[in-house]
């Protein structure tokens, strides 16, 4: 399929991420750190390296006939062959980042913290998975019977899925747990 196949295909299909709307007037795509330099630099680093296996975006030629040009940046790695070079760059992301965070001085109990996981498991990163698995494995230790005295596990996201393995963690773990899911069905 052509970029121009794709973008016909885009503007026809009506769902959420084949949408024509998903490509333009996306206030959800941007993102406005004012208080917070430490993660809006992991956010940055996290983009710089993801660019080095993503296509860019560019405008297109004078005698282009689609709305834009895909350019890919690594002339040493195939577009279909990235897997590997993706996993390198986001694991050494991840390990700076927890290097970084194991010299700061532990957080005060005002503080709130934020712990980024990346769930890529095309690219064998499976964090997310992991990070459920160590929560709800802590918290099943402090469930008890009385639901006001048990922790509560609240789980939300416009595209969230509840996949096998995490219905396992619910389920067996027996924790009180919220879920709000998107809609099956998906409309303009």
């Amino acid at each position: 399929m052509g970029v121009a196949d794709f973008w016909k295909l885009s503007s026809t299909v009506d769902r959420a991420n084949l949408n024509s709307s998903y490509f333009t007037d996306r206030q959800d795509r941007y993102l406005r750190f004012r208080s917070h330099t430490e993660f809006a630099q992991y956010c940055r680093d996290f983009l710089h390296r993801s660019s080095t296996f993503s296509y860019r975006l560019l405008p297109p030629s004078p005698q282009s006939s689609v709305p834009y040009d895909l350019h890919w940046p690594d002339p040493h790695t195939h577009p279909h062959h990235l897997e590997s070079k993706a996993k390198r760059a986001l694991t050494e992301l991840q390990s700076a980042w927890v290097a970084k965070s194991q010299a700061r001085p532990p957080p005060s109990k005002t503080e709130v913290l934020l712990f980024p996981v990346i769930q890529a498991g095309q690219f064998g990163i499976r964090e997310e998975e992991q990070a459920f698995g160590l929560i709800f494995d802590r918290l099943t230790k402090h469930r008890t019977d009385d639901v006001s005295m048990s922790p509560t596990v609240d789980l939300t996201s416009g595209y969230f899925g509840l996949s096998k393995l995490y219905q396992s963690f619910v389920l067996q773990s027996r924790v009180h747990t919220q879920l709000l899911c998107a809609s099956p069905e998906v409309r303009r």
